[in-house]
C-alpha cells in the first residue's frame, strides 16, 4: 500500500512553527503543499500548542485528517528535534 502524501503541523500560539514530512518512506517529491489556508484554519483554534495532520486526496486536493494535542504528538521519524524545539524557543520569546 502506497504511503499517502502527508505532513504534519505544529503551532504554537497560532502561529506556525514547524511544517514536517510525515511518512519516512512515502514520495515526496511532489510539490509541497500551500499553506495559506491551514494557518487561516489554526488562527480559529482555541489551544496555545496543537498539532495538524493533513494529506493528499486521491482527486489532489489537500485537507485536514487530524488535529490534536502537541504536547502528546510525537515528531515524525524523519524530523530534527534540535530545530523543532529551537522553533518553539523562538516563538515563546515573542
Amino acid at each position: 500500500m502506497p504511503l499517502a502524501n502527508e505532513y504534519r503541523l505544529f503551532f504554537l500560539h497560532r502561529q506556525l512553527i514547524q511544517c514536517m514530512q510525515y511518512w519516512e518512506d512515502a514520495d515526496y517529491r511532489q510539490v509541497a503543499p500551500r499553506l495559506d489556508a491551514f494557518i487561516e484554519i489554526a488562527q480559529s483554534m482555541d489551544s496555545r500548542f496543537f498539532k495538524m495532520d493533513i494529506a493528499k486526496t486521491e482527486a489532489g486536493d489537500w485537507i485536514i485528517i487530524e488535529v490534536g494535542d502537541g504536547q502528546v504528538s510525537t515528531l515524525p521519524g524523519g524530523a530534527d528535534p534540535e530545530r523543532f524545539y529551537q522553533s518553539i524557543m523562538e516563538i515563546g520569546e515573542n
